[in-house]
């Protein structure tokens, strides 16, 4: 299969404005539909994507406590028993995490770093390994690193149900969503009937999101030969642990490369027409063709059908805070860049 170049299109201003306002159609469409539903029931409408629950016949959608589930435990509804019990179980050994948790204390309180400094320097205590992955060591596989926090768990679960190979994800939660967190876990079956993920805990302290402790942690709990970094707002295609072996067995990437995935990212016209998650090189390049998804921040080659796919989600923090942390961390950037420059002779541009 010949490689695809993917190209920019040049759209005309008068069918930009066109597709703009089909969209306001349809959005005002279905918010009047929504209203006169609601009011003619007296129920709460739920949507679904349908991306989200039409991959390779697995279902990607997770239940919330309050309706049906079906894990690996074998229960059918929120009340059942054997459910119950692995929620207290698992919810009880987390809830541990906040107890006897040192304070750390920031030793300049005018210091508009000292926050970021805190998330850093701070010791935490984690759960490592809650479900005793039984993945071999250093075994000729992949493992897909990752980590997460409440808002994205339903982004693992779909990954986790697309991806066949061993996972290791570092999960940062908060004491007041703990519940809600175990409650996803326990009604996903794959955490029960596979034993290659290791899911390790972190509580939240601190202002900021710890990136890289969430990142180590889960890549050096990781067994296999190789790993697959991999933002959690991104899912892979179907298949691709088993297409990322096959490289390796051919000799690629060697010890000291990499193997580059070609992302795309949904498009806004997607979340009204809710098309499938494309299984394949031929289905993503007719969701491209539609204008359904585009190449994520840049163009490149599609090379042997391997892709992930990226959930648009909005900013973290905001652009002044954004800003000062950019200040505060100038110091460990350099230092940093010093780093790779002695050891590897490579300059990294800003």
């Amino acid at each position: 299969m010949s490689d695809d170049v993917i190209k920019p299109k040049n759209v005309d201003t008068p069918v930009i404005r066109r597709r703009v306002l089909r969209v306001l159609v349809v959005l005002a469409g279905g918010f009047v539909v929504f209203h006169v539903l609601y009011f003619l029931s007296g129920k709460t409408a739920g949507f679904m994507s349908k991306r989200s629950t039409e991959t390779d016949g697995a279902s990607l959608s997770s239940s919330s406590s309050s309706g049906s589930h079906s894990s690996g435990y074998g229960v059918q509804s929120a009340q059942d028993e054997e459910f119950e019990k692995c929620v207290t179980t698992v919810s009880n050994k987390i809830m541990k995490l906040w107890e006897d948790q040192a304070e750390y204390q920031i030793k300049n309180e005018s210091d508009p770093c000292g926050e970021l400094w805190k998330s850093i320097e701070m010791e935490r205590k984690v759960i490592i390994d809650f479900f005793e992955q039984e993945t071999p060591w250093n075994q000729t596989a992949v493992t897909l690193v990752t980590q997460t926090s409440y808002g994205r768990i339903d982004h693992l679960l779909a990954s986790i149900k697309m991806w066949d190979g061993p996972v290791s994800v570092a999960v940062y939660v908060k004491d007041d969503n703990v519940e809600e967190i175990v409650s996803k876990i326990c009604n996903t079956k794959e955490f029960f009937t596979r034993k290659d993920i290791g899911l390790h805990f972190a509580p939240v302290q601190g202002k900021y999101y710890p990136y890289n402790y969430l990142r180590n942690m889960a890549l050096n709990n990781s067994r296999t030969s190789h790993v697959f970094l991999l933002d959690v707002d991104f899912n892979p295609m179907p298949g691709l642990h088993g297409k990322l072996v096959d490289y390796i067995k051919r000799g690629t990437p060697s010890e000291k490369e990499v193997l580059v995935i070609p992302a795309f990212e949904w498009s806004p016209i997607s979340m009204l027409q809710q098309p499938a998650f494309p299984r394949n090189k031929e289905e993503l390049m007719e969701l491209w063709e539609q204008e359904y998804l585009f190449p994520f921040r840049f163009n490149f080659i599609i090379p042997n059908d391997i892709f992930i796919l990226h959930s648009p989600h909005p900013k973290m923090i905001d652009k002044g805070e954004r800003q000062v942390l950019y200040a505060c961390a100038a110091p460990v950037y350099e230092e940093f860049k010093s780093h790779i420059r002695n050891t590897y002779g490579v300059e990294l541009q800003d």
